[in-house]
């Protein structure tokens, strides 16, 4: 058997420990659960495919929703357009024409008012395999425990702090050992949006065990600490977005220039909530709990212990450095590649919200829709731009608005007509103005005929 000489065996010493080394730096993904929270969603359309696009790049292990699942009154003919059609894939048991479901539950919705139609919730409950009464419910994911609520007032356990839903979660969460308890819910009880806080939804979360409260309602993403307690509003998920009323004492961070959605890492003692805009850009981003650095009996203990001895012979011996070869080449710094691009601090809102604000979009028009033709109830409609004052409608029967027959300024989204010419085209596009007097670009020009 030939003997390995010193210089082999000292090289095959280090490589051993740097192997060793480089298992030791690798992060334990064991424990590690991904979750997206999205929120005031449901309107097909571009915006929601955005965000929908956006969770599904996380792979997320199950998929959390702040109500408002299906607009614009939770009607059974809606449903799987609003929602199937851009998560079919993780709604457990689904029955919908968009494809496939998924094998295990790991879409999760709560109720919002939007989902009542006719104060009924069962187009809900029977589109959704959901545990419990599927209205309000719990369950458990590794170290997490969800507490899903219905706080709308159809909900027939009621929804006031002393209501039997209520009593319900605080039961629940007392009973509760996970390491994290996180409760869902529509209304929000705190929140600066144009709705503002709901106060009958101020519920006793902390003294009764939870961790954090999930909202939507309002269409903003805001983060509030109230008594110690992370609340989150989150419902730019693809309905138009709102305005801001002023901050309370107890917000965050809070932004609306943007539909996006929640990603939220659960690792180890740690929950990481971030919110990343529909195209990829993380906006802000809180860790609740305690981040722990790895120990090493968090990794597999090695098989063997490597000695001396293993490598070197009783009489030590004395290598001279031509004993080992010299470097074939130097590296010199311009070999390494410099970043083709720097991200512009501009990218992200500092919590003081001292950044400037994007240029307000032109409205996307709604009714009457491109080319329709329409004898009575003239009433044209827009969707609600973020932090628009006022809009400009134009209406004319030239193509290039040269003189339009209406022209107004509306301080809502829609302008209704009394009577129109007969035999008669008309175009029509809407710009909008924001609160520091910037106007937006004009919309798209729809037509319509009066016959």
């Amino acid at each position: 058997m030939k003997t390995l000489s010193i210089h082999a065996k000292v090289i095959i010493l280090i490589a051993i420990i740097s192997l060793l080394s480089l298992g030791a730096s690798a992060p334990r993904q064991a424990d590690r659960i991904v979750f997206a929270v999205i929120g005031d969603y449901g309107l097909a359309g571009q915006p929601e495919a955005d965000v929908a696009n956006l969770v599904k790049s996380w792979n997320p292990d199950f998929i959390v929703t702040v109500g408002d699942n299906n607009y614009p009154n939770g009607a059974a003919y809606s449903i799987d357009q609003n929602i199937g059609q851009y998560y079919h894939n993780y709604i457990f048991k689904y029955k919908g024409k968009y494809g496939g479901g998924s094998d295990t539950r790991r879409f999760f919705p709560a109720l919002g008012n939007h989902d009542w139609h006719e104060s009924s919730a069962n187009a809900h409950t029977n589109y959704f395999n959901l545990p419990g009464n599927e209205r309000f419910y719990e369950f458990t994911y590794g170290s997490l425990h969800f507490f899903i609520l219905d706080s709308v007032k159809d909900e027939p356990e009621g929804n006031s702090p002393t209501s039997p839903q209520a009593k319900w979660l605080q039961k629940a969460l007392t009973a509760s050992t996970s390491q994290f308890n996180i409760v869902v819910t529509h209304y929000a009880p705190y929140s600066s949006g144009e709705h503002g806080s709901v106060s009958f939804m101020q519920w006793q979360y902390k003294e009764w065990g939870a961790d954090v409260v999930l909202a939507g309602h309002d269409h903003i993403y805001e983060r509030l600490i109230v008594d110690g307690l992370p609340y989150f509003v989150n419902g730019a998920g693809g309905d138009s977005l709102y305005g801001f009323r002023p901050a309370l004492p107890e917000t965050q961070f809070r932004y609306n220039q943007n539909y996006g959605a929640m990603r939220v890492e659960a690792s180890g003692a740690s929950l990481k909530f971030q919110f990343f805009t529909r195209d990829n850009i993380l906006m802000d981003e809180y860790t609740l709990g305690e981040i722990l650095p790895a120990t090493p009996t968090e990794f597999p203990a090695p098989t063997a212990t490597i000695t001396p001895t293993d490598f070197f012979t009783s009489t030590p011996t004395t290598v001279p450095p031509t004993d080992f070869p010299t470097p074939t080449a130097t590296i010199a710094p311009t070999e390494f590649i410099a970043p083709t691009a720097t991200i512009a601090p501009t990218l992200f809102v500092p919590p003081t919200e001292t950044s400037s604000p994007a240029r307000i979009l032109p409205p996307v028009l709604f009714s009457p829709p491109d080319n329709a033709t329409m004898s009575a109830h003239y009433k044209f409609n827009w969707e609600r731009v973020y932090n628009a004052t006022r809009y400009h409608i134009e209406i004319d029967n030239h193509a290039d608005f040269s003189s339009p027959e209406w022209s107004s300024w509306r301080r809502d989204p829609e302008y209704p007509i009394s009577s129109m010419n007969r035999k008669t085209t008309y175009y029509w596009h809407v710009r909008a103005k924001d609160m520091d007097g910037n106007w937006s670009e004009w919309s798209a020009v729809f037509k319509m005929s009066v016959p």
